[in-house]
């Protein structure tokens, strides 16, 4: 208001005042582009995180029913994994703004202990042709 009775004529006309208006505009449309990116990216990122997720606990179940299958000799591996799942949960959750756990390097003593386990155990066809001999 203060600069109006300053500013030229040519400055505070009709057509000053209808371009400025586009130009407004044009920047609050730029802004909505900007932004309705920013949340689409972040939508994206989200549901290929929660993808991984979901189809890592599928594994893991698929992976506890077959060992299930093995038997008693299965039990220690299945052991492990529910171990080495339960630790991943809690660091992968935040509860209350903090970290539940502090990841410590990498997980990959716990994964070699189940493969180790994996591998001692004894296939069911071998077990019964070695039971037929």
């Amino acid at each position: 208001m203060f600069t109006r009775g300053v500013l030229p004529d040519h400055h505070v006309n009709d057509d000053s005042k209808y371009i400025f208006k586009l130009g407004m505009g044009l920047l609050a449309a730029l802004a909505a582009l900007v932004l309705g990116l920013l949340i689409a990216s972040a939508k994206g990122s989200y549901d290929v995180k929660e993808d991984e997720i979901k189809q890592g606990a599928v594994k893991i179940i698929l992976l506890d029913r077959t060992l299930r299958h093995y038997g008693p000799e299965a039990d220690q591996a299945r052991a492990v994994l529910r171990r080495l799942a339960a630790s991943q949960t809690d660091l992968t959750w935040i509860e209350g703004g903090t970290r539940v756990g502090v990841r410590s390097g990498s997980d990959s003593s716990g994964i070699e202990e189940v493969q180790e386990k994996l591998r001692a155990l004894v296939p069911l066809r071998n077990a019964i042709a070695e039971l037929n001999r």
